[in-house]
């Protein structure tokens, strides 16, 4: 595992990593309670802390921890309806993904490198053992509102993959949310409607032409969620499960008609504010 030097007091002290354990839980509680808005039940911590299904790597200096990832590691066959369609339906039978549950740093030590640190090891650990080799991909959700976390991981070459609209129940309030995802070991996504032809664009030379007209489609499809959202919020009501599901498979179903790319312009102000 690499290590970091941080600086403190004009020198340079050294942040160790460290997989979590048992006696860490009440640690980790905290940390989890500081950053996120899920709560999450006792047997989660009790997992993440001794499950060998779970990546869980902590930052430490001076013998406290200061960030974690945690990570699952499963068959793409048992992932939420959600995140069915990760990977081409060629790989699906005999690959695993991986799913990032946390990823935090305490405040005082943020934009110093310790979240690319623990996430560099994670993909590390995945791509150079031949133990994780089937594991063809590393996802993840975020709020739509997490601007942070969102360049955080398009910095890292993590592809938008969907819009989960009303994803997240954040105090009793409906949140939407996306789904990231960075292929690794020779995985791939589901081909698209326009995926033989995504290669064109470099042969003729038409990237603006071809990039605008994708953008368009996501710009519009976007606006049409956004005023069904709007009107859920002005009568100040959570939407039926039957409703929310709709709204996802909706948002699930126009995205696999055009490439990641074009859902993945940061100058889309409506796929950054929904």
């Amino acid at each position: 595992m690499n290590s970091l030097l941080f600086g403190c007091n004009g020198s340079k002290e050294l942040i160790e990593l460290r997989f979590l354990c048992p006696t860490d839980v009440p640690k980790v509680k905290q940390l989890c309670s500081d950053w996120f808005p899920i709560e999450y039940p006792d047997s989660w911590y009790e997992d993440i802390t001794s499950n060998p299904k779970f990546f869980a790597l902590a930052a430490v200096f001076h013998f406290e921890i200061i960030g974690l990832i945690v990570a699952e590691i499963k068959p793409q066959t048992k992932c939420n309806r959600e995140d069915q369609g990760l990977l081409a339906s060629s790989l699906v039978n005999n690959s695993r993904v991986v799913y990032i549950l946390t990823l935090g740093v305490v405040k005082e030590f943020r934009r110093v490198g310790i979240a690319t640190l623990l996430l560099d090891n994670l993909i590390h650990h995945l791509t150079r053992n031949e133990s994780t080799k089937d594991c063809r991909a590393l996802y993840l959700h975020v709020l739509t509102t997490n601007l942070v976390a969102i360049r955080f991981y398009e910095k890292r070459q993590f592809k938008r993959h969907l819009f989960l609209p009303l994803y997240y129940s954040i105090n009793s309030t409906a949140r939407d949310g996306f789904s990231y995802v960075l292929y690794i070991n020779g995985g791939r996504p589901q081909p698209t409607l326009l995926y033989p032809f995504h290669c064109m664009k470099h042969v003729y030379h038409m990237n603006e032409l071809f990039e605008l007209l994708l953008f368009s489609l996501t710009d519009r499809f976007t606006d049409y969620l956004s005023i069904i959202l709007e009107a859920f919020s002005r009568i100040g009501a959570n939407p039926c499960k039957w409703t929310k599901r709709l709204l996802q498979v909706m948002a699930s179903k126009m995205c696999r008609f055009i490439p990641m790319s074009a859902t993945n312009r940061n100058s889309s102000p409506h796929l950054a504010s929904l």
